[in-house]
This record gives structure tokens, sequence and C-alpha cells, in this order.
């Protein structure tokens, strides 16, 4: 399965589109709301240190959760 995170820019558009009929589910698909919820799913192992320098890796881990059901990690 590929995994990726939608850009903030992405979130935000969604709740530019939800915001004028209801405010209440706007507030949900806010980046701050989501990206809190998104990290609270996952639990990220980052790529070796080979994995990482072959390939050119980079990533955040503050970006990513450590305590979710959803295993992600970088192929490799």
């Amino acid at each position: 399965m590929y995994y990726v995170h939608p850009a903030k820019e992405e979130v935000d558009a969604w709740h530019d589109l939800i915001a004028p009929s209801n405010t209440s589910a706007a507030a949900v698909w806010s980046w701050d709301s989501f990206s809190t919820a998104l990290k609270a799913t996952e639990t990220f192992t980052p790529p070796s240190a080979d994995i990482q320098s072959a390939a050119a890796i980079q990533y955040a881990q503050s970006s990513h959760g450590n305590t979710g059901k959803l295993q992600t990690t970088f192929p490799g």
C-alpha cells in the first residue's frame, strides 16, 4: 500500500469549501485538527540509514505519529 499525507493547502481547501455551509464540520477539516488526527492513527518507522542515504530520503519526524495502529515507513 502507498501512503501519503495530504498537503496543508489541500486540507485547508476542503475547509474553505465546507465553511460557508457548515462551520462545525469545517473546523474538523482545518489543517491543525486533521494533522493531529492523522498523527494519532500512525506509527512511523524511519528508514534505515543505508536506505535513507541510498534513496536520498528526507522526512520530518514531527510530521508523523508514533502510537497509532497504522504502521508506516519507506520501502526498502
